[in-house]
């Protein structure tokens, strides 16, 4: 047996416990946030010790981040994806297209997994989009697709100020960050109403198609 037979093991070991950490960090991180989130927690609930996610990580800030970029990475590929789809169809493509190319991917994460894991996703994405030091992610990862959606829009809506058009891209954002709190967010009840409850439970294709006519309307308005 060569050295590097020897080593494979280990490696597979080591990887194995860095995509565990990083599967516990993650419910940490969305249940918690950032600063609530401890890594001594998350190492005792990933059964290792603070040694090792310091093997791994160094800090909690590069932790964050690894699971960050795991989610968001293929989420990017997949809007930028969708958007050259439908800059194929038209040129300029449809406004309803540009709008689900984006809005779609982050909704759809994790939809081949169960509901819960689903939605620790999706509640890790909203922390990290209202974390206080948000510009550097945004620059680190979102440059590309801020700057290709930005010119479909543009595109798209030729007569709209591009002021007036960044905003109302901003707006399409933030709405797009409280429904990455899940349906029961979206469905919550204004106090006083909470005998009043929805007929239906919000489904994942509802809730994509009306964040889409809602962020189209006012692209247009």
């Amino acid at each position: 047996m060569n050295r590097e037979d020897v080593r494979a093991p280990l490696r597979d070991e080591l990887d194995r416990t860095k995509a565990r950490i990083v599967e516990v960090a993650e419910t940490f991180f969305a249940e918690d946030g950032y600063e609530g989130a401890k890594i001594r927690t998350i190492a005792e609930a990933a059964s290792v010790n603070i040694a090792a996610v310091n093997y791994h990580f160094g800090t909690k800030n590069n932790l964050f981040e690894t699971v960050f970029a795991r989610r968001v990475v293929p989420m990017n590929e997949d809007r930028l994806r969708r958007l050259d789809a439908a800059l194929a169809v038209s040129k300029p493509p449809s406004l309803a297209s540009i709008v689900d190319a984006f809005v779609r991917p982050p909704l759809s994460t994790g939809a081949m997994e169960d509901d819960a894991s689903r939605i620790v996703q999706m509640k890790f994405l909203s922390r990290a989009f209202s974390l206080p030091d948000e510009e550097t992610l945004l620059k680190s990862y979102y440059r590309d697709v801020r700057t290709r959606f930005l010119d479909a829009l543009h595109s798209a809506l030729p007569e709209l100020e591009f002021d007036l058009l960044i905003l109302r891209y901003n707006l399409m954002v933030g709405a797009l960050i409280y429904a990455l709190g899940g349906s029961e967010r979206m469905m919550r009840l204004p106090e006083g109403l909470n005998g009043q409850r929805p007929a239906n439970a919000l489904q994942m294709d509802m809730l994509i198609e009306q964040i889409s006519k809602f962020c189209v309307a006012g692209f247009r308005a």
